[in-house]
């Protein structure tokens, strides 16, 4: 269950902190309040490709970061383990996303390095998304 959501200079937000309550959690709101900039950062941290046109105006770095409560770790650990990382600790996972305009964009889970490849097989097994055209 993702259980926080931390954005910073992605696109037109600065920074958001978004504590997440337990059951489903919906995105509404007008047109133009932020809902398409919130799921782009939630696939940011599932491994979407990323372009250095979403760090906002006027900054340098784009970093995004989510945390996980986990029930059952195993098939993450598994993930994990075969790339050489230490498996998740009680039942947390944390993922950062940093874009650079000057340098290569890198990806973290628990603090240490990964592979876009890695952090795209963790994602599938973390979030699910769904947009008003899938059917």
């Amino acid at each position: 269950m993702l259980t926080l959501l931390k954005i910073n200079n992605l696109a037109l937000i600065e920074e958001v902190v978004w504590e997440m309550g337990s059951g489903l959690i919906g995105i509404t709101g007008e047109t133009g309040s932020g809902k398409s900039m919130v799921i782009g950062a939630l696939k940011l941290i599932v491994g979407q490709r990323a372009d250095t046109e979403l760090i906002r105006t006027g900054e340098n770095t784009c970093t995004v970061e989510a945390i996980f409560d986990l029930k059952d770790c195993r098939e993450i650990n598994s993930i994990l383990e075969t790339a050489g990382l230490e498996p998740c600790s009680e039942n947390q996972l944390v993922i950062r996303r940093v874009l650079d305009r000057k340098a290569t964009n890198k990806q973290f889970i628990n603090c240490s390095p990964v592979t876009l490849n890695t952090l795209k097989k963790v994602g599938k097994l973390l979030v699910d998304l769904h947009g008003p055209h899938d059917h």
